[in-house]
């Protein structure tokens, strides 16, 4: 068989350097565009996953404010129960030392013989001793005063500080200073 070539021999050369050329440009251009979808592909999750973690962050800030008033009321208990045993606490510190002042002036009142006359009666809060401080007709009724809270069962320790006859009055009047401590 015999060909004839109607394409001039230069014609022929440039005809397929053409071909050769388009496809040095198909493959780089097919690559670039693999690329970019690829590319656009992990765009398009990343927008998504975003829009998916802002929806949550709107429903868990929701969740949030429907949970806040619980919150504050739940404060606002505990603050309140804190209040409470704190004034429980107070009433019980009350309540501990007030039997013992009634029980002391019952005690006191039973051992006061005739013509003595109570003056003052000290006690500092938290301390177990008592001042008692008085006027008498003589000394006679201030020692079974002081016999008097000797025998009770809350005085202890009974001294006399001063016993001193009151030189402006005419009937003999003494002025006394008893301390004594607190059983």
């Amino acid at each position: 068989m015999v060909s004839i070539n109607l394409l001039p021999e230069e014609a022929r050369k440039h005809a397929s350097g053409r071909r050769s050329g388009l496809s040095a440009w198909l493959v780089p251009l097919a690559t670039m565009c693999i690329v970019a979808l690829v590319a656009s592909t992990m765009t398009l999750r990343q927008i998504q996953d975003a829009r998916s973690l802002d929806d949550e962050i709107h429903s868990l800030t929701r969740e949030k404010e429907k949970y806040h008033s619980q919150v504050a009321l739940i404060a606002q208990v505990e603050q309140q129960r804190d209040d409470l045993a704190r004034r429980v606490e107070a009433a019980r510190n009350l309540d501990i030392g007030r039997g013992t002042y009634v029980r002391e002036l019952a005690a006191l009142a039973g051992a006061i013989p005739a013509n003595v006359w109570l003056t003052g009666v000290t006690q500092d809060s938290g301390a177990n001793t008592v001042r008692i401080e008085g006027r008498a007709l003589g000394p006679a009724p201030v020692f079974l005063l002081m016999h008097g809270l000797e025998t009770s069962d809350v005085f202890d320790g009974i001294s006399l500080e001063f016993l001193k006859k009151d030189p402006d009055q005419e009937q003999g009047s003494t002025s006394f200073v008893i301390n004594s401590r607190t059983r």
